[in-house]
């Protein structure tokens, strides 16, 4: 088993670094096609705050705690520094008031909202992939979040191939919801992204192509399946969808 789930650093030891690159790597494999919400949690705000939690080390159970501060102050230069010292400074001096961190800014402050509303509340918390003290009130400006601590082993430089996408699987098993992992599944399997769509027969003998997605999935699922064991002479009375408001409409 790969190193990374085995080692025994003591617990002020900081995760191993890892650049935003790998994060941005990872992410979309980590949340698939499928998950819900997954744009908060896969597009480069989304790297940039999953970097600056490792980077400080706030991960499950070491008492460090990421702000939106970590984030939108970060530098490319600051990134690049990749000893435990530069971290630690980075982590103690950036809520201070005043504080210049020398080079290129990632963003500007007024990226605070989205880091926070979307990225975080929306995306990594909600998805389970990041815990958010609730002993803080509401207006403490205080850090609040940080990463699981199976979210975070994720992106270990040192685990790759078939270690990585085990460990991937067993973090979606045990976070993704029953209805995120029957989405995912939907889009893995392929035919959600047919190019032609999906052909659905009606208990007529009709058939109708519908567009390629996950909704049309459903609807073929719900007239080819449910119907003909639920239903004792099923028809197929009206169906639609979003870029065809009548696929098929029964006549009187």
């Amino acid at each position: 088993m790969h190193k990374a789930l085995h080692r025994n650093r003591p617990l002020n030891d900081l995760p191993c670094y890892a650049t935003r690159e790998i994060v941005a790597e990872r992410l979309p494999l980590i949340f698939p096609e499928g998950t819900p919400n997954r744009t908060y949690c896969v597009r480069e705000l989304s790297a940039s705050t999953v970097f600056a939690a490792l980077y400080i080390g706030a991960v499950e159970g070491a008492g460090i705690y990421l702000g939106p501060v970590h984030v939108y102050r970060m530098t490319i230069e600051q990134a690049a520094k990749p000893e435990d010292a530069e971290r630690r400074a980075y982590a103690a001096n950036i809520l201070k008031k005043k504080v210049h961190v020398p080079g290129t800014r990632w963003y500007a402050d007024n990226t605070r909202e989205p880091i926070r509303d979307e990225t975080l509340q929306d995306g990594l918390v909600a998805i389970g992939a990041v815990l958010r003290r609730e002993d803080l009130p509401t207006t403490s400006g205080r850090p609040r979040y940080a990463l699981k601590a199976d979210f975070a082993t994720l992106f270990d430089p040192g685990l790759n191939g078939e270690a990585l996408g085990l460990a991937i699987a067993a973090f979606q098993a045990k976070h993704l919801s029953r209805s995120a992992l029957a989405r995912v599944s939907i889009m893995l399997s392929g035919a959600a992204g047919n190019a032609s769509g999906v052909m659905v027969t009606f208990p007529s003998g009709e058939t109708r192509q519908l567009a390629p997605g996950p909704s049309s999935i459903i609807s073929q699922a719900v007239v080819e399946v449910f119907a003909k064991m639920f239903l004792d002479r099923p028809a197929v009375i009206w169906l639609s969808e979003s870029g065809n408001k009548v696929v098929a409409c029964l006549s009187g």
